[in-house]
């Protein structure tokens, strides 16, 4: 096809996102470079990236960069890439918890490792946080299982569980699980005039944790009911990114908490009732970098499960203060905006706070493998 470019992709679904999965040998080794292609795939800036892959939507503006380990410790590399949508944008600042399994079931494919029967374990270095995760995918006649009775608030129907444990990911972003240096700090934030408590926990992506009312929340808002508030969440991302001498891009996630309570989903409007979780929790960016007016996530990011629950078991945190989960239970049951995302989740705070386990489950769905096109003139307008 001499007017178009051609690159071999494969889309799947991982959890409650879907993304392009692509070989990093195809794309431009300059990161500004990459960008720039990824972009013109996904059809961005655009709202309805109409001429690209994306779906116009924050959960389906993904790209996840694969190839050989750089390690040895690890079975594939996985970059992952948030895609802006209506912004010029890229970020290589997070991991994406829900695609994450993807690059597991990738790795499988393409035969980065040994397959074994009924699981094969995929050992993932992210690069974006230089951690390794680990994943176990099920195997059914030498091909990852796509059925199964596994489901997922924010997914229609079941498949087969891809359990990821996340459990060495600490400090990915800042070198410490606790960067602030403790479990709460009060933290100044101008629009409001005031200092409010602030909980910021470093394991699967860096996050920063609020407690509703202190934003004039109720916290089981779900995606546009908390528009009027984008702007402070904004503010909180860049006090704590300047704070801990980070690019305010993407990091770190801010979260809204609140007690358990019952409320009606995004979507379906079905019920949760406030007997089946643990506390209610928002991931809400602001405008900063990728997101022009801020978004409301609609679901809940596997990373910032992870997070979450780890928050939710340290004494002093905010979190930990909204919070019924049993610690001895050893899971963590969080209301997102979809749903209810429940995390295997120990904590020892005897002495120092050490994370002992940290694991959840997505379901994953390959649903195009083939090529994707960028026209020439791409290339020939940026000589």
């Amino acid at each position: 096809m001499a007017q178009q470019r051609a690159f071999r992709a494969l889309v799947m679904r991982g959890g409650t996102s879907k993304g392009l999965y692509i070989n990093e040998n195809l794309l431009p080794a300059d990161k500004e470079e990459r960008g720039k292609v990824i972009l013109r795939l996904f059809g961005s800036p655009d709202r309805r990236q109409i001429d690209g892959i994306g779906g116009a939507d924050l959960l389906t503006s993904k790209c996840c960069v694969m190839g050989p380990p750089s390690r040895p410790d690890a079975d594939i590399d996985y970059t992952f890439v948030q895609v802006g949508v209506e912004m010029p944008e890229v970020s290589y600042d997070i991991n994406c918890g829900n695609l994450s399994p993807g690059a597991a079931v990738y790795a499988v494919r393409e035969g980065f490792v040994r397959v074994t029967e009924p699981i094969t374990k995929v050992r993932i270095h992210n690069t974006n946080l230089n951690r390794v995760l680990t994943a176990y995918v099920p195997i059914i006649d030498g091909e990852p299982a796509v059925d199964g009775d596994y489901a997922i608030d924010g997914v229609p129907g079941t498949g087969a569980e891809v359990v990821l444990d996340y459990s060495e990911t600490g400090g990915g972003t800042t070198g410490k699980l606790l960067p602030m240096g403790a479990p709460t700090v009060p933290v100044y934030i101008p629009l409001l005039g005031k200092k409010v408590d602030v909980s910021v926990v470093d394991i699967g992506n860096l996050s920063a944790f609020i407690k509703a009312e202190d934003f004039g929340m109720v916290g089981t808002e779900i995606p546009d009911e908390a528009a009027a508030k984008y702007k402070l969440f904004g503010q909180l991302q860049e006090v704590i990114a300047d704070a801990l001498k980070l690019n305010a891009n993407l990091l770190p996630f801010t979260i809204v908490v609140s007690k358990s309570k019952e409320y009606n989903t995004y979507g379906t409007g079905s019920k949760v009732s406030a007997d089946d979780i643990d506390f209610v929790a928002r991931l809400v960016h602001g405008p900063v970098a990728l997101f022009k007016t801020g978004v409301m996530h609609k679901a809940y990011p596997g990373t910032a499960s992870v997070a979450t629950s780890i928050a939710s078991l340290i004494p002093g945190t905010v979190v930990n203060e909204v919070s019924k989960a049993d610690p001895q239970k050893g899971f963590v049951r969080i209301g997102h905006p979809s749903g209810v995302i429940k995390v295997e989740a120990v904590v020892d705070t005897s002495k120092e706070v050490a994370v002992k386990k940290v694991l959840f489950s997505r379901t994953v769905r390959p649903i195009m493998d083939g090529y994707i096109y960028i026209p020439e003139s791409f290339y020939t307008a940026k000589k």
